[in-house]
């Protein structure tokens, strides 16, 4: 076989089935396997070449972000090949690079950016197999083997001809190639962003990777054919596109914020806004926890006077709810149907956030956290022990597990409770400060009777905590009155640079010099604004939020000084937000970062 090795960036080879071609069917099926390219180039693998190691992991990443036709598992080949330069993806899912074009890679830039290069030639490729484009090629063939009527059958084959680009010629099918090709570098940019890479690697003021690409082969498509679009014209694109998808980022801060202060419902509508641009772990994860708020919400509601049982991790700590689990005599408060739904649709968020990215621990322990709730002991219990293997001494998975380990342990007449006990003191050994562990120590020694251990472990944890409705649980545990929240400062509390309420002429003014953005989501109406160090949000002519940098840069130590303990504290990945009356901080490394007014 002579043909050329060298193919043009991003080729997505659709194959004719009419009765004239250069080549036999049966030849041009053949390479429309995997198979076919193993055995004529053969295979550089993980063992060959640390590059092909690092595109591996690329590889599951990014594929774990993309998009899925659910037709075909897509998988990664990479031949043999240093000076021919191409990547493309085939019918059976099969996405082909050549060495070469593994190594080009990297070729004068440091890892970090060869490792964003290489996520978005698989993120293109990627999105081609997920638009499922190889559909006309098949509908074709079937019209072409099975259809009887030949008018029919003429019909068909010029309408799937004309709008799929099964055939290669100078046509309208050319435009809608480069319409094609347009949509495949955009939803690639987009996955390797969801799966972490930097996209600002691939175009920015400065930078186009996709032009740089074809400097370093030499070859394009042929401009006669015309099925790619000029490199600037992507690179264009691809510019505007992020920056559409940057301006969707304030549903996502401001669904933050709102998540923080506990209104969860309308957080859950600016995070499925920013889903729908980017559709990220992040975003999932952030939803699955609002639906587990609020199906604590529904829990409570149906008695107010069920004790905390135990303390699950959660990477934003949900307001404390009296909760009593499975297998503790016909309660019927976890049969609640509101309940039931927002418990179902957590889990399935924190799944779709494990699915775009399986190393995401953050969605793990959530996960485990609502599989608990769900009474689903034997599936929390397998997600701590995957999360695990992930990170093996992370607190949080460790913690949630040895409460699974003892309530399937409770609810099928096994005792797991030693092991769940040394599984937490292990934990407190290691990390003496995180009271999750203490307090589920002495949750489970009062349910086993241990009365004297139970005293000493509940007195242990509020040492460590000494306020919060988990400290004032341990406290009617050992029979000693709810502490009362002593006043630690007379300063008021900061006012909001803007004012907070109905929409008033003098605010106005000041937001009219801000940049705005509307958005309608429903009923749900609104706007954005940015500008002068702050964002405003305001829904239906009210300013419900307003966060900004504030002058003074304060250790927490000192602002505690000076505005008093908080009312809540809510843990998140980033560090905690302390919420106060009226307003809230994000402290991260012990520093006040950010200021929320409500």
């Amino acid at each position: 076989m002579k043909r050329s090795l060298v193919f043009p960036l991003f080729i997505l080879t659709i194959l004719s089935f009419t009765h004239n071609h250069a080549y036999s069917i049966d030849w041009e099926k053949m390479k429309e396997h995997g198979s076919y390219w193993i055995k004529n180039f053969g295979v550089v693998t993980a063992k060959d070449s640390p590059f092909v190691a690092r595109a591996e992991n690329i590889f599951q990443k990014v594929s774990a972000a993309s998009d899925k036709s659910g037709k075909r598992d897509p998988r990664l080949l990479i031949i043999h090949g240093d000076d021919d330069l191409w990547a493309r993806v085939i019918k059976d899912g099969t996405i082909i690079l050549t060495y070469g074009a593994v190594k080009m890679c990297y070729s004068g830039v440091n890892v970090e950016e060869g490792d964003s290069r290489l996520a978005f030639v698989l993120g293109h490729e990627l999105a081609h197999l997920a638009k499922d484009e190889f559909w006309h090629a098949f509908a074709l063939e079937a019209v072409d083997e099975h259809l009887e009527d030949q008018d029919m059958k003429k019909a068909l084959t010029s309408q799937l001809k004309e709008t799929g680009n099964i055939h290669r010629g100078p046509s309208d099918s050319g435009s809608f190639a480069k319409t094609r090709e347009l949509q495949a570098d955009t939803y690639g940019l987009l996955s390797m962003a969801i799966a972490g890479y930097d996209p600002d690697f691939i175009v920015n003021n400065t930078t186009n990777f996709i032009e740089e690409w074809v400097m370093h082969t030499g070859k394009n498509s042929n401009p006669e054919e015309g099925y790619h679009p000029d490199p600037k014209m992507r690179a264009e694109l691809l510019k505007v596109h992020l920056a559409a998808v940057a301006e969707e980022i304030d549903y996502f801060a401001f669904g933050v914020n709102l998540c923080l202060l506990g209104r969860h419902d309308d957080a859950v509508l600016l995070f499925d806004a920013f889903a729908e641009q980017f559709p990220g772990r992040e975003v999932f994860n952030n939803i699955g926890l609002c639906h587990y708020q609020i199906a604590m919400k529904y829990l409570s509601y149906c008695d107010e006077d069920l004790l905390v049982r135990f303390r699950l991790s959660t990477f934003l700590d949900i307001k404390t709810h009296a909760i009593k689990f499975r297998g503790e005599g016909g309660n019927d408060c976890l049969e609640d149907e509101r309940f039931l739904q927002h418990i179902r649709d957590a889990i399935k968020y924190f799944e779709l956030a494990i699915e775009k990215d399986p190393s995401y621990v953050t969605s793990r322990v959530n996960l485990s956290s609502a599989l608990i709730m769900a009474g689903e002991y034997s599936k929390a219990v397998s997600e701590g022990v995957e999360t695990l293997k992930i990170a093996p001494d992370n607190s949080d998975a460790l913690n949630n597990k040895a409460v699974s380990l003892y309530l399937f342990g409770n609810t099928n007449n096994i005792d797991t409770t030693d092991n769940a006990i040394e599984l937490l003191k292990s934990i407190s050994s290691a990390h003496p400060d995180y009271s999750n562990a203490v307090y589920n120590i002495a949750a489970i020694q009062s349910e086993r009777g241990r009365g004297a251990s139970a005293k000493a472990t509940w007195k242990a944890f509020l040492d460590i905590e000494p306020a919060g409705d988990y400290a004032d649980a341990a406290r009617e545990n050992l029979g000693i009155e709810k502490k009362k929240n002593a006043v630690v400062s007379t300063i008021k509390n900061p006012e909001s640079p803007i004012k907070l309420g109905d929409l008033e002429d003098n605010t106005k003014a000041i937001l009219q010099k801000m940049k705005k953005r509307e958005f309608v989501i429903g009923d749900f109406i609104g706007e954005f604004y940015n500008g002068n160090g702050m964002k405003v949000l305001v829904i239906d002519y009210v300013v419900e939020l307003v966060e900004t940098q504030h002058p003074e840069l304060l250790k927490i130590s000192e602002f505690e000084n000076k505005y008093g303990a908080p009312k809540k504290v809510k843990n998140h990945s980033c560090g905690k937000t302390l919420i106060y009356d009226n307003f809230a901080v994000d402290v991260v490394d012990e520093m006040i970062q950010k200021w929320i007014y409500f």
